[in-house]
């Protein structure tokens, strides 16, 4: 806070991380086919991942994950490398049990023998997954009893409607109540009544799914899916690579935070305070949300232009 007014530097490091990974990323001698540019690359967001998550805030932490890899692959990274890093987070979920454990191990061998990258590469690949699967288990231990539980129920391994759990059960009461039409503006029980937590931030798709209904939920998925593809489509045909990866990095970050908070509301996706785009209440995403959507526009103005 500085003089009343509240901002998270979380939110300006989100751009402040994407503009140093595209400006890293666009000179013509990187080569993503070295490990030591692809290391730097992972550092640039690696960085301001861990000091968030020790907040902590590991939902918007998870953000600067998101947006690495798809810059990457846009920028040219090998099938392999693509495998090299998403191999791990399978790893992760199969390591609190030996035989889910054995087989992604068979399943990542199997893959590496198909990619055929020699077998120097494929050991050391085989090794880290190992050591990730061996890690995973501590840093569990290290968790936040909240953070445990939350993604305990996300995975159906843990029930408490009377804690954190009572969220996403409000929640996906309140969607499927709605119905096709909805109950009207103003007109829904659980959000009115105030039985849904959080209703004008991390859940406010649910009083979009009450209120309006699968009508209203359905034209808000099509507007987001519109702004997606085509800053997708932007990106594909704007000759300066700087802004293309830059445009890339901010369908990212939207993208990721509306497939985490939709997911969150209907119980598919962990609850992890993530704000819905241009509809959650919060100044300092919305301001993060329009600077990336003036990066999209600027891209298709320049878009013909080096």
């Amino acid at each position: 806070m500085i003089g009343g007014f509240q901002f998270q530097p979380a939110e300006i490091m989100k751009v402040s991380a994407l503009l140093a990974l595209a400006r890293y990323l666009s000179y013509e001698k990187r080569d993503l086919n070295k490990i030591k540019d692809i290391a730097i690359a992972f550092c640039i967001v690696f960085v301001p991942f861990l000091l968030i998550a020790q907040q902590p805030d590991l939902g918007t932490a998870l953000v600067f994950l998101a947006i690495i890899l798809p810059i990457l692959y846009w920028a040219g990274l090998p099938s392999f490398y693509v495998f090299f890093v998403i191999a791990p987070f399978l790893v992760m979920a199969a390591s609190f049990n030996f035989y889910t454990f054995f087989v992604a191990m068979i399943f990542i061998s199997v893959i590496l023998f198909f990619l055929k990258r020699g077998l120097f590469v494929s050991l050391v690949t085989i090794i880290l997954n190992i050591g990730v699967g061996i890690v995973t288990p501590i840093l569990w231990n290290q968790l936040r009893g909240y953070q445990k539980h939350r993604i305990l129920t996300f995975l159906g391994l843990e029930i408490d409607p009377q804690g954190l759990s009572y969220q996403v059960i409000q929640s996906k009461v309140a969607i499927g109540s709605g119905g096709f039409l909805g109950k009207g503006l103003l007109n829904g029980t659980q959000t009115q009544l105030r039985f849904l937590p959080a209703q004008h931030t991390d859940f406010v798709f649910s009083v979009i799914g009450e209120e309006l209904g699968f009508i209203g939920s359905f034209l808000v998925l099509g507007l987001f899916l519109f702004l997606l593809l085509r800053g997708i489509y932007i990106a594909s045909v704007v000759k300066n690579r700087f802004l293309s990866f830059l445009v890339i990095g901010a369908v990212a970050i939207i993208g990721f935070h509306i497939i985490v908070n939709i997911g969150m509301t209907v119980g598919m996706m962990p609850v992890t305070g993530l704000p819905l785009p241009f509809l959650s209440y919060g100044g300092s995403f919305l301001i993060t949300s329009m600077i990336l959507i003036g990066i999209v526009i600027h891209a298709s103005i320049r878009r013909f232009k080096y």
